[in-house]
């Protein structure tokens, strides 16, 4: 059954979409197929399937539903040897009268290589990066998904980022940022999303927010404070300054 959000646009079943990639020789790969039949979109309107990588964006034309095509490892040369991308499905329409306007999407599509990725390194990805200057780290929400930047020069930038003095003093800031940042996503969102599912965890739903920025703040500094207390940071430091 065809299910319909407040934009009367179609939300598709994500189990309805095909999406994989894989590496070879140092380039990006995509498979994808789509059973859009059940939602009774018009034969003429557009099929378009979004990549992007934090700020890489690539756009690729699927023809028209009637006669969609399938992608079978199609290359992704813009982003390289990366994998981990998000995806979007939108069907727009091409009618005169409505053209450009979004009858169908599913955005967050990840890939199930990616997602098999994701699985082994958490929801929360750390890279090393040459653009820091003298910062430390930077948290970068300028993608799909939130990623840590940790400067190169630090050296050992994978064991500095699992120190108990980074987790105990900087992730209590990442996860009041993240929260911040997904309160102000999509509301047409499915409800999937590993960070709210995340927030669900610690006792705070995003879709229940109410008030205003200042509001959001203090709920966010809750979420930052109930975490800190679940992974019993504190204490994590105060063993440290013992030893």
């Amino acid at each position: 059954m065809t299910r319909l959000n407040h934009t009367g646009r179609a939300r598709f079943d994500k189990k309805s979409i095909d999406l994989g990639v894989k590496e070879e020789n140092g380039v990006a790969l995509l498979t994808f197929r789509a059973n859009l039949d059940e939602y009774r979109l018009p034969a003429a309107a557009s099929v378009i399937l979004e990549a992007k990588r934090q700020t890489t964006y690539m756009r690729i034309e699927l023809g028209k539903v009637s006669d969609r095509r399938q992608l079978e490892e199609e290359p992704l040369s813009i982003f390289g040897s990366d994998t981990n991308i998000t995806f979007t499905l939108k069907i727009v329409s091409s009618t005169n009268r409505e053209r450009g306007r979004v009858l169908g999407l599913a955005k967050g599509l990840r890939p199930n290589r990616a997602k098999d990725d994701r699985n082994r390194q958490g929801i929360l990805p750390f890279r090393a990066s040459d653009d820091l200057g003298s910062r430390v780290w930077r948290l970068d929400l300028t993608g799909e998904e939130p990623i840590v930047l940790i400067n190169r020069s630090v050296g050992d930038w994978v064991g500095f980022a699992r120190s108990r003095e980074f987790c105990a003093l900087v992730y209590p800031e990442l996860v009041r940022a993240i929260a911040l940042w997904e309160a102000e996503q999509d509301d047409d969102d499915d409800g999937h999303r590993p960070w709210r599912k995340f927030l669900r965890g610690l006792g705070y739903d995003v879709a229940a927010i109410e008030g205003d920025s200042e509001a959001r703040a203090e709920w966010a500094d809750d979420v930052a404070g109930t975490f800190s207390t679940r992974c019993h940071l504190l204490e994590l430091v105060a063993e440290g300054v013992d030893e």
